[in-house]
């Protein structure tokens, strides 16, 4: 570590400020490799994610009265690391990819609590406009409004992980830290597992 920096910062990726190759969460752990920006002269730490939440709709178009209305048919919500947009100067520092791991973990507790809302709330996300074009402006802004509660909690999650662990820094923190965050991981995921189907009675 050099000193006088920060060990990493997490930054939040917004729908509209990224382009180019992204990676899911399901694509596996954060890795060295995804490290593909080249650090600024004026940085004050020692490696930078760009990590956020994305999501892909599906929907349909309906009629009433003289209204266009668009009702969402499926969401899909994932979290995503961008590595044209991150920077590592010490990239094989495994305590420091350990701790860049922690905010894309993060991102994806975001996303699963996210999913788990639209199992309630899908049918609310209905847009309405006097053409097509308006009643799809309007669902993108009623979407964007759901998905903010998850974005905002998912930085501020992420603020205090830094905080609380120095960026790292201060190791027992960190190893908490990194503990309830698998935990947490692991019992939302758990929601999403099928359930086995009972078995059949013998000579049923």
């Amino acid at each position: 570590m050099v000193t006088g920096l920060v060990l990493a910062i997490c930054c939040i990726a917004a729908d509209d400020q990224t382009k180019g190759v992204e990676r899911r969460y399901e694509d596996g752990p954060v890795k060295a490799e995804y490290y593909r920006a080249a650090p600024p002269k004026s940085r004050r730490t020692l490696a930078q994610s760009f990590v956020g939440i994305r999501h892909k709709t599906a929907y349909y178009f309906d009629r009433e009265g003289r209204s266009i209305i668009v009702r969402t048919s499926k969401m899909e919500v994932f979290a995503v690391f961008v590595p044209d947009r991150s920077w590592n100067v010490t990239p094989n520092d495994q305590r420091l990819i350990d701790h860049e791991q922690g905010h894309f973990d993060l991102m994806q507790i975001g996303a699963l609590q996210a999913r788990i809302a639209l199992k309630k709330e899908l049918s609310t996300l209905v847009g309405r406009g006097e053409s097509k074009q308006t009643a799809v402006k309007d669902l993108e802004r009623r979407t964007s409004e759901f998905l903010a509660r998850f974005d905002v909690k998912a930085l501020d999650e992420n603020r205090i992980y830094d905080r609380d662990t120095r960026h790292g820094l201060r190791r027992s923190r960190q190893a908490e830290h990194r503990a309830e965050q698998k935990k947490r991981l692991a019992e939302l995921t758990e929601k999403f597992k099928p359930k086995p189907k009972p078995a059949k009675k013998a000579g049923g």
